[in-house]
């Protein structure tokens, strides 16, 4: 199998998995409706999820190395499943609460899988920016999809359908097929994986990444009560401003080398600069389309902070790493969109000034990471 049919191979795993992942955050409105629950309470759904995704990316991390990548995709996978038969079957709000500790779980193994596999294609294939865009394209149609279904009343549940038959028949190709090749490495120890971890360039980029993955997530988590609570929108209304968030979002990833080869190590100080300067600009506005030139900023912080790190890393220790990059964006996660979404219990619009801060906060770090 050529390294383009690799390539393709992840980029259309990772679509499809962004696609129903990227459902849930415009059905928050819906399901506080539905099961009469509060925005804190609600909160509990990515703070199960980020659970999931934190213990599951870093066994990942771990065990790649053991049981091979194949078998870890069709163990990603099958968390996936598993959990949209518990969202279509449950009918209270534990259901919904294991559902997404399933969807961080699969999440979490889905992303540590795909990063190994995309790092032993040609160098010259390693677009990172063009991989993370095909998540950001599941966040455009996922979005649309669920406006779609909310419009003409058919349900989450039928849309989660959708997804259990897109998402079995991937599965079913990785079992026949036989892809990726089951490669393994030498298992880390936990001291050597400390060693690692300790190191300058690793350490503060990881905190980089946990800290963008909280904002990222925390914003796009709460757009829905945003629009709808502080903007006077309908929930599909809300919907389509989600989905233009993407759409900007992943055309920012997919031009992200191209910033990275003009920028180089200042990428991870200029966007996150500018995109805090967003989000002040769009609560003064308060034009909803500027949420989507906030995405554009947004995009390319996540993939120019990983091909940097990965760059300075072997394929083993980008096993190890990869696992431990997404338990601790879970964990950025965690405590960013948690705490979101208690503040927004009060004021929606202030709940914002933590992604707001923690930006710049990424930014400045970026200078310590690259200071001799």
């Amino acid at each position: 199998m050529t390294d383009y049919r690799k390539r393709l191979i992840i980029f259309v795993i990772v679509f499809i998995s962004s696609l129903y992942i990227n459902s849930i955050s415009p059905l928050m409105t819906t399901f506080q409706e539905n099961f009469n629950i509060t925005i804190s309470q609600s909160s509990a759904l990515p703070f199960t999820n980020t659970i999931g995704n934190i213990i599951f990316a870093t066994i990942a991390g771990f065990i790649i190395s053991s049981i091979g990548l194949r078998n870890s995709l069709i163990s990603a996978l099958s968390f996936l499943i598993l959990s949209i038969i518990i969202f279509i079957f449950s009918n209270n709000y534990i259901g919904l609460i294991l559902a997404m500790f399933f969807v961080g779980g699969g999440l979490g193994q889905i992303f540590s899988v795909t990063t190994s596999m995309y790092d032993h294609l040609d160098v010259k294939l390693q677009n990172y920016g063009l991989f993370h865009a095909f998540f950001g394209l599941g966040g455009i149609i996922g979005p649309l999809f669920v406006s779609l279904f909310l419009k003409y009343n058919l349900g989450y549940r039928s849309l989660f359908g959708v997804y259990l038959a897109l998402i079995s028949s991937l599965l079913l190709y990785i079992i026949i097929a036989k892809v990726p090749q089951n490669i393994k490495y030498q298992s880390f120890s936990l001291a050597e994986g400390f060693s690692l971890i300790k190191k300058r360039i690793v350490i503060i980029s990881l905190i980089m990444l946990m800290l963008y993955a909280g904002s990222e997530i925390g914003s796009i988590t709460w757009a829905a009560n945003l629009f709808k609570s502080s903007f006077n929108f309908t929930k599909e209304s809300a919907a389509i401003f989600i989905s233009l968030f993407w759409t900007l979002f992943t055309f920012g990833r997919v031009i992200s080398d191209k910033l990275y080869a003009f920028l180089k190590e200042k990428t991870s100080f200029y966007l996150p600069i500018l995109a805090s300067t967003i989000i002040l600009i769009l609560f003064l506005s308060k034009i909803p389309f500027i949420f989507a030139l906030y995405g554009f900023f947004l995009g390319p912080i996540f993939p120019s902070t990983q091909k940097y790190l990965n760059a300075h890393l072997s394929h083993r220790e980008v096993g190890l790493i990869s696992g431990l990059v997404f338990a601790g964006t879970g964990i950025g996660s965690m405590i960013i969109t948690t705490t979101m979404g208690i503040i927004a219990d009060y004021n929606v619009i202030i709940s914002y000034l933590l992604p707001f801060s923690i930006l710049i906060l990424i930014g400045l770090l970026s200078l310590l990471r690259e200071s001799k």
